[in-house]
């Protein structure tokens, strides 16, 4: 079985917009970040614009889902603005897990990716965050 990883890079304010339509298209695992850079129409030492701060969504998948899951992103996202963002589908070579340090097969990083299936929701500060449940080692 085949992965990829799916990487957007989008504005802050479309967060909600992309979780939400994630959620639709049955995406519950994903990692985001606040990243700064400059993209390729943006002049990169202006005092005016300086760096801009977006969000970075990755997400792992099955490979036959990644049309769809860019597709959701980049229609939650699209403002028709310069700087609205980018989406990328790179190829899932191998994985690792950090306890064991083995090398996993495509089946046990199938199985992985079934058990990430937990609600994800983005608070607005430390304080709103919900922990998340542990897992208890197999």
């Amino acid at each position: 079985m085949e992965f990829a990883k799916v990487t957007a890079i989008i504005r802050n304010g479309m967060i909600e917009n992309v979780e939400m339509a994630l959620e639709k298209a049955g995406v519950s695992a994903f990692t985001v970040a606040k990243v700064k850079g400059v993209g390729e129409r943006e002049r990169k030492f202006s005092v005016f614009n300086g760096p801009s701060t977006h969000f970075k969504i990755e997400i792992f998948t099955k490979g036959n889902r990644t049309e769809q899951i860019a597709g959701a992103i980049m229609d939650a996202a699209h403002t028709g603005s310069v700087g609205d963002g980018l989406v990328a589908v790179l190829q899932c070579t191998r994985s690792s897990g950090f306890e064991t340090r083995a090398l996993q097969n495509p089946a046990k990083f199938a199985s992985l990716l079934a058990d990430l299936r937990q609600p994800v929701s983005f608070a607005k500060t430390p304080q709103d965050a919900e922990p998340r449940p542990q897992q208890q080692p197999a």
